[in-house]
């Protein structure tokens, strides 16, 4: 015998009640307040649940990508201890909302701008060791073991050297330039005559009479010779042999 429950009016608004609160909480995913970013993908305190992403930039597009979908809440993202290379500029604008970046605690994270090249050095001579390095690796500066390397340069860098940490009369000298074997992408840095700033070129090529053609100098607005005294030349590896050598 079939049995029939009896609900009062009363009851049946309550169970629609919970009804709709039940399908409002399976339906709604949790709010993204914490990005972690951990090179290895294994952030300490690592917890299920916690959005973990290789790199600062996965994070923020990560953080456009919830701000595109109308997620307006503040998000933090943690970076954890140790170095992080970015490989473009990072922006953050109005277009991230509140957001924060956090690290492990000072000097323990540190945010960098360089790249680490994977380099194979062979011995040019007893003073030399050379590698080659892919032709769309531009930079303007080398560190190797953590200690900035100098251009090969005349005259040689002294700390104490004056404009430059160097410079020389003849840096432009026929007598010069004929010791350099491709002088061509050599840097020329010289100040205006009056010494109100300096101007930088360019060496395209060396014409028949011996003398350096040269590019640029357009970075004063004060046009002017240049000074006889205060240049210096950069980027040619006859230079980097006086300089390592001493001759």
């Amino acid at each position: 015998m079939r049995k029939f429950f009896k609900y009062k009016k009363q009851d049946l608004k309550w169970i629609f009640r919970l009804s709709i609160l039940l399908l409002m909480f399976i339906g709604c995913k949790p709010i993204v307040s914490d990005l972690y970013v951990s090179k290895n993908n294994d952030f300490s305190d690592f917890n299920d649940g916690k959005i973990v992403l290789s790199t600062l930039e996965e994070a923020i597009n990560k953080v456009n990508r919830l701000r595109n979908n109308g997620k307006l809440h503040p998000i933090t993202i943690h970076l954890e201890a140790g170095e992080h290379r970015i490989t473009s500029p990072i922006r953050i604008g109005n277009e991230q909302g509140s957001l924060k970046l956090i690290g492990a605690g000072n000097d323990k994270t540190i945010i960098k701008g360089s790249k680490k090249l994977n380099l194979s050095w062979q011995k040019h001579n007893s003073a030399i060791w050379i590698a080659k390095v892919e032709k769309n690796e531009i930079f303007d500066a080398l560190y190797i073991n953590g200690k900035p390397q100098i251009m090969a340069r005349y005259p040689n860098y002294e700390e104490n050297g004056g404009h430059w940490q160097g410079h020389a009369a003849d840096a432009l000298s026929k007598e010069r330039i004929s010791s350099w074997n491709n002088p061509i992408g050599a840097f020329l840095h010289v100040m205006h005559s009056g010494e109100w700033g300096d101007f930088h070129y360019k060496i395209t090529e060396i014409d028949e009479n011996g003398e350096a053609k040269l590019i640029g100098g357009h970075q004063n607005n004060r046009p002017s010779k240049m000074h006889e005294k205060y240049r210096m030349v950069e980027n040619v590896l006859r230079n980097w042999i006086v300089q390592v050598n001493g001759i």
